[in-house]
């Protein structure tokens, strides 16, 4: 249970998050697609609360955006499963039903095309800018579903086909 007077915008995404192994340290000659595969421990269904501290939700201004820790508010998170290497990951769907009727649904191809391309991405960014992904750190990797906004007193559940569901309820 959410306390809903504590998110003014209650919006939420089906994403799955990763869960980092081991240290990437910072480099310039950037990590292979391998190396970042290598160094996942898990992936995670998740539903990620988006929750800006501004009055109105607007990708208008990018750096304001990422200043706002890219509108994050929160996230629920599921079981972790630690036996993904030989899942599809672009293939694999997600489900999100809002009090039980789906509102949408999506794979993980809606994600620069495959989940690990986003780590990929990220972790080359991040450590090129001299700074680490540490052992344990989880990343989000995008909305497989889309935005969408319970109403105070619904139950959001993300179903993601082999890894269960993880679900949210605001009051």
């Amino acid at each position: 249970m959410i306390d809903a007077a504590q998110y003014s915008h209650r919006l939420l995404e089906s994403e799955f998050t990763f869960k980092f192994r081991r240290q990437l340290q910072p480099t310039l000659r950037g990590y292979s697609r391998t190396e970042v595969f290598s160094s996942i421990d898990a992936v995670i269904r998740s539903l990620e609360l988006i929750n800006p501290r501004f009055t109105s939700l607007t990708v208008t201004n990018i750096p304001q955006v990422v200043a706002d820790f890219c509108a994050n508010g929160g996230a629920v998170l599921g079981r972790e499963c630690r036996e993904w290497q030989s899942l599809d990951l672009s293939a694999l769907s997600a489900r999100l039903l809002l009090d039980g009727q789906e509102r949408q649904r999506g794979t993980g191809a809606l994600v620069l095309g495959d989940p690990i391309n986003v780590l990929e991405w990220f972790a080359n960014k991040v450590t090129r800018e001299g700074m680490y992904i540490e052992a344990g750190q989880f990343v989000m990797t995008g909305t497989m579903t889309g935005l969408h906004a319970p109403s105070v007193g619904s139950t959001a559940t993300a179903q993601f086909d082999c890894l269960g569901d993880v679900s949210i309820a605001f009051q």
